[in-house]
């Protein structure tokens, strides 16, 4: 089968689910909402899998070749994990129509990083502002979180919408390989660098255009976390990689020192910030934006080997912070269910068997232990800062250390002791979220040329 058409029926299959779940009738109407939603996501990463070991080359859609499919790859598979870690979180009535809303955004999310088209991956983009703006509507704790997501974004994509007409009437063309070759002269790559980065920027949780995350992650599901604060910040990332950087590669690299200051700086702040947090959720919402900033510094460090640790960095933290959201998720619906009073989340952690081990992966991935993937992404970016960018590598090394010692302490703090409470052992569904995630994690730690090689041809610059 062509790529081509593995790619679409990835892209039609949550569409299918979504229309069969929205058919299903009131009797036996959870266990046959939980088996269509579950077959449903399993299916599609199944087929996503496929697609990775296909020839992408021989696509005509595909954006960027092998860059897409590893996006695409970890979007199936998160979205596998937020359908399962789901079940427990979302109440019964409200099933149907979050399911539906889920399966809407994994069709536009692969179509997004599928696209080549500039004015579709645009398209795309207002449709899933508008589906996250619903599902943050509908299922965080407090709506003005939503009202506060689509204010804040919707400056950055007027300023993307301008770029991409300008694009479009400059080049008179609007796919993007035809956009990367175009001559563009200093004045419009000037033009197109404020639009496109100021839209980017934004969904790239880039300080200050961040402060709408915090607090929507910290009142959501953990399900929806994973789309607000995992997949939808690398669509920014995404744009300014394969978007921005080729076409305006001249401007890029004239003003890459104060990108990378922007980038130094969103991450100092929220490494910081995420050292005083005394909720969890705020702390992994912090760590998202401190990575986010490391991106942006790999992007535009001016090198092949910083690009290759930015794309690495979007695979690999996007299951390192799943993985943590996991486990956060466990202990709370453990605390609720124990009706602690007074409690300790720590000792609810202490109750769960195996769940402190399964704990411990993320903590000292973000702590960039070697065979961990963070370490692989956090030496790469800083290999292609060294060169033009020194005294930057070590502002982000003293800033890597210190939310790395936070991590270990406080899994220290939270391990010590014993638990008197009743023990209560993982589901099978959780078995399955944590134990696939720490073997992919281990994976790509342990042999990280799996992206690393592909990657260099990955990504396209102008000559």
């Amino acid at each position: 089968m062509l790529t081509n058409d593995i790619l679409l029926l990835i892209i039609s299959i949550p569409l299918i689910g979504a229309i069969c779940i929205s058919l299903i009738d009131k009797k036996n109407f959870e266990n046959n909402v939980r088996r269509s939603s579950q077959w449903t996501a399993a299916f599609t990463f199944a087929m996503s899998l496929w697609l990775f070991t296909a020839d992408s080359e021989k696509s005509s859609i595909l954006a960027s070749s092998q860059n897409s499919v590893c996006l695409v790859v970890m979007t199936t598979f998160l979205m596998l994990i937020s359908v399962i870690i789901s079940q427990n979180e979302i109440k019964a009535e409200l099933k149907k129509k979050f399911y539906i809303l889920i399966f809407a955004l994994e069709a536009l999310f692969v179509a997004l990083f599928s696209t080549a088209d500039i004015l579709v991956f645009y398209i795309l983009l207002e449709l899933i502002m508008l589906l996250t703006f619903i599902l943050l509507g509908g299922f965080a704790s407090n709506s003005i979180y939503a009202v506060k997501f689509l204010i804040i974004l919707f400056v950055g994509m007027f300023f993307l919408l301008c770029g991409v007409i300008y694009l479009i009437s400059v080049a008179e063309a609007s796919e993007v390989t035809t956009l990367i070759n175009y001559a563009f002269n200093f004045k419009q790559e000037c033009i197109i660098f404020s639009t496109l980065f100021i839209g980017f920027a934004g969904l790239a949780l880039q300080f200050p255009l961040h402060v709408w995350l915090p607090e929507a992650h910290a009142a959501s599901p953990t399900s929806v976390q994973i789309i607000i604060s995992v997949i939808l910040p690398k669509i920014g990332a995404f744009g300014l990689l394969t978007i921005l950087l080729p076409i305006a590669d001249g401007i890029c690299r004239s003003l890459s020192t104060y990108v990378l200051w922007i980038g130094a700086l969103t991450t100092g702040y929220a490494t910081m910030a995420a050292l005083i947090q005394k909720v969890a959720r705020h702390t992994a919402a912090y760590s998202s934006i401190a990575y986010a900033g490391l991106l942006v510094i790999g992007i535009f460090s001016g090198g092949d080997i910083g690009r290759t640790g930015a794309f690495f960095h979007m695979i690999s933290h996007s299951l390192v912070l799943t993985m943590l959201l996991v486990v956060i998720s466990i202990v709370e619906n453990r605390f609720k269910q124990l009706k602690q009073q007074e409690g300790n989340i720590s000792i609810t952690l202490q109750s769960i068997p195996y769940l402190l081990n399964f704990a411990l992966v993320p903590m000292l991935s973000l702590s960039s232990i070697p065979l961990l993937p963070c370490f692989v992404g956090n030496f790469l970016i800083l290999c292609g800062c060294w060169k033009n960018h020194p005294s930057l590598c070590f502002i982000i090394c003293f800033l890597l250390a210190a939310g790395g010692s936070h991590a270990i302490r406080t899994y220290q703090r939270v391990s010590q002791g014993e638990s008197n409470l009743k023990k209560i052992y993982l589901t099978k569904a959780e078995w399955f979220c944590l134990a696939s995630l720490a073997v992919t994690i281990f994976a790509l730690g342990i042999y990280p040329r799996m992206l690393i090689t592909p990657t260099d041809q990955r990504i396209e610059r102008k000559q």
